[in-house]
């Protein structure tokens, strides 16, 4: 039987887009979104590690059904 990924949400692309190919490898997760307050860095991360998920608003985030948990 083969085990459900967790779909995963990164808040904050500071340290937290070293974590990105991690998640991005991981058997047991999917990487579904990213959040960053300022769009550039937003974009530029999303469109390097090809991640059309973006929010600029964390709680728009949270709203979103197919996220599991967030990496902050």
């Amino acid at each position: 039987m083969q085990q459900r990924r967790i779909n995963i949400a990164i808040a904050g692309l500071g340290f937290g887009a070293e974590f990105i190919p991690i998640y991005q490898q991981h058997p047991g997760a999917n990487l579904v979104a990213i959040c960053q307050r300022t769009r550039s860095r937003l974009d530029e991360i999303g469109d390097a590690f090809n991640i059309q998920e973006r929010y600029v608003d964390y709680d728009g985030m949270l709203q979103d059904p197919e996220i599991d948990a967030v990496h902050i």
